[in-house]
């Protein structure tokens, strides 16, 4: 069948997957026998197809056809494939395409009136099925999903070993970490606070635990006392340490560790309100925070709540350590 014989648009069979659509008459081969299609319809595929004077991109494959009948009109033409595809049934006048008089179209429609009758049938049947927005469309979209997944698989795989070198690197790199500190905070008796004591001994021991310790700090320097020796010091432990000897008790004054607390509160001090406590931040004042805190210890904890309980009950009263300035002071003569 010569190319002459066609019409603008023509309805074809895809024998490969049994599908049928409308292509123009421009996209056929000389034969009439292979057609270029898309395997995925690109963006805006629709306005190309129902160009009669459109040609087909030199990148879609070849497929085999069946030319099954061909029409002046896009419109025409889909409603016949969408029809063929319905039914898959091909009246055998269908395989006859010959050009042909809309008045041989007329007469014979008034001559045979059961073919009318037949398309009228047909057309009042609901078509369940839009070829061109649902069969065709789930195909492309299948077929762009294999796709795609296969790509994400690959990118995943180069993911994966990327993750896995990092992830050895850093195990092996771990021996050559110092770590954040080598000392375990708070101490809980004089035994740990001796070996303590040794291992502030080394320089860079000592450098790391002050900016370990320095990032405690509080909002004034009795807080960040306060906070700081909490950390450093276990509050049963600290019921029998007292900044001198006088009472008897554990001295903790003058111990590295002791040294450790100050040097951690005024660094911290440094880097986050530079000349704001300067006056606050000398040996004497802090000595006299670092007692205080350690006599205040025996209102603290469940001890402390007993007292506190008791003094409610008016049976006795909670031991008041000084406040302020001058108060904190005296706290280094009383021990």
């Amino acid at each position: 069948m010569s190319e002459t014989n066609l019409k603008q648009f023509c309805v074809v069979d895809f024998p490969t997957d049994k599908t049928i659509d409308v292509v123009p008459k421009t996209w056929l081969s000389a034969d009439n026998t292979k057609c270029q299609f898309p395997s995925n319809r690109p963006k805006g595929f629709k306005k190309t197809q129902e160009d009669p004077g459109s040609l087909p991109d030199p990148l879609w494959k070849i497929w085999d056809i069946v030319v099954k009948k061909s029409y002046e009109s896009f419109d025409r033409a889909n409603n016949k494939a969408k029809k063929l595809l319905k039914s898959n049934y091909v009246d055998s006048s269908d395989f006859e395409i010959v050009p042909e008089s809309s008045q041989s179209q007329e007469e014979l429609n008034v001559e045979d009136g059961t073919s009318n009758n037949v398309d009228q049938i047909i057309e009042s049947i609901p078509i369940t099925l839009n070829y061109d927005e649902h069969l065709a469309a789930l195909i492309g979209e299948f077929r762009i999903f294999q796709e795609t997944s296969i790509q994400n698989q690959l990118i995943l795989q180069e993911e994966i070993k990327d993750l896995k070198a990092i992830v050895l690197r850093c195990l092996n790199s771990l021996s050559n970490v110092q770590p954040l500190t080598s000392i375990i905070w708070p101490i809980k008796n004089n035994e740990d606070l001796e070996k303590v004591n040794q291992c502030l001994a080394d320089p860079n021991t000592y450098n790391r635990e002050v900016i370990f310790l320095g990032r405690i700090g509080g909002g004034t320097v009795s807080r960040a006392v306060n906070e700081t020796m909490s950390g450093v010091i276990k509050h049963e432990f600290a019921l029998i340490l007292r900044l001198t000897d006088a009472s008897k008790k554990i001295s903790f004054g003058g111990t590295p560790c002791c040294k450790l607390v100050k040097d951690a509160i005024r660094h911290f001090f440094l880097h986050n309100a530079p000349g704001k406590f300067d006056t606050d931040l000398c040996e004497s004042k802090l000595d006299s925070m670092i007692a205080k805190w350690l006599r205040d210890s025996i209102n603290r904890g469940e001890e402390g709540k007993q007292k506190r309980s008791k003094a409610k009950d008016g049976r006795t009263k909670v031991d008041k350590t000084l406040q302020g300035e001058e108060e904190a002071e005296s706290n280094v003569a009383s021990d």
